[in-house]
């Protein structure tokens, strides 16, 4: 709060820059990867009667800055942000199967929810350990799998929620999953695209999945994010019933969360030296850099800062930052950085 972050498109850019650092891509390469994974979507999209932009992007329309495609959070372009602001609706009716038989659903009707998990990772940004992996995806979406009984090479499609690139990402990082899966990552079009109401557009995943694997024989992975990438459900959905499951033990998925990912503590205020972990740049509406924003570590834990600085606002867009040594100032409630 005393650092003003709030909004997602300020928060999942950091999961991106802190894991173009790991991967040890350079700046342009990975916001070409970022580009050529989201207008993938795109077609898809277009071919979506119920999409709220039904139209073809290639990866340079995506991924290029202009007048019209401006920078939102660094390094994502607006085309890059998922569209919540929406008129658009889902709806399905959830039952058991004994009762869509007394109701006289037939079996091309329905579809059937054969694994599922939920798992968070901390809702405090700073907190986590690796802040390039999220190991609530990776839980989740292992036991919804096993509950199903299948692996990733026997499901017929996925709808990875997909607000910005580092959702689809790092979901594919848990899964093991490749960025160019020849199935595609989406069945809705995308959140940037088909467009959605929020945590709403998974109800949109869900009945696209009915389209899919309804006729048979097949099996959709759907995953849903929530909140500054910290809450993680996956779910498999099938045209097929598969025997009878115990209902996942939400302490025990938690607790492995927990065990895998250590806790950092946060500092509410911190003055001296410290090194860059995570980091993005806020963009106004007429395109211009606004501030910064600074995962950092220190000799006592992690810390949140603010850059605002337009001399250093433009070197953190020209060049990696994670890693770089700075020098923070408190006032006791909000930090800026320098360097």
């Amino acid at each position: 709060l005393n650092h003003e972050v709030g909004q997602a498109w300020e928060t999942f850019p950091l999961w991106d820059t802190a894991r173009r650092a790991r991967r040890g891509a350079t700046l342009a390469d990975d916001a070409a990867e970022a580009a050529a994974l989201m207008a993938a979507m795109t077609p898809v999209a277009a071919a979506n009667p119920h999409a709220w932009r039904r139209e073809v992007l290639d990866a340079a329309t995506v991924g290029t800055p202009t007048t019209a495609n401006r920078y939102v959070g660094w390094p994502y372009t607006k085309h890059e942000v998922a569209v919540m602001d929406v008129d658009m609706s889902a709806a399905l009716l959830l039952a058991t199967r004994e009762k869509a038989d007394a109701l006289g659903v037939g079996e091309d009707r329905r579809i059937y929810l054969s694994g599922w998990a939920y798992a968070e990772d901390p809702a405090t940004v700073a907190e986590r350990a690796d802040l390039s992996r999220s190991v609530g995806m990776a839980v989740a979406g292992r036991k919804a799998l096993a509950g199903a009984g299948v692996s990733l090479s026997d499901i017929t499609g996925f709808d990875l929620y997909s607000c910005f690139p580092s959702s689809v990402r790092l979901s594919c990082d848990a899964l093991g999953l490749a960025l160019d899966d020849s199935r595609g990552l989406t069945l809705t079009g995308g959140l940037p695209y088909a467009g959605g109401p929020a945590s709403g557009y998974v109800t949109h995943s869900i009945a696209a999945a009915y389209d899919l694997v309804s006729a048979g024989p097949g099996h959709a992975l759907i995953t849903g994010v929530g909140m500054h990438m910290a809450k993680h459900v996956a779910a498999v959905w099938s045209s097929e019933p598969v025997a009878a499951q115990d209902v996942p033990d939400a302490a025990a998925l938690q607790a492995e969360v927990e065990a895998r990912q250590p806790r950092r503590p946060v500092l509410t205020a911190w003055s001296g030296p410290a090194t860059v972990a995570a980091y993005t740049v806020a963009h106004g509406r007429d395109g211009s850099a606004e501030r910064g924003l600074v995962v950092l570590d220190t000799a006592e834990g992690r810390a949140l800062a603010r850059v605002y600085d337009t001399d250093l606002l433009a070197d953190a867009e020209s060049r990696e930052l994670v890693g770089q040594a700075v020098r923070v100032s408190t006032d006791g409630k909000r930090n800026e950085a320098r360097w």
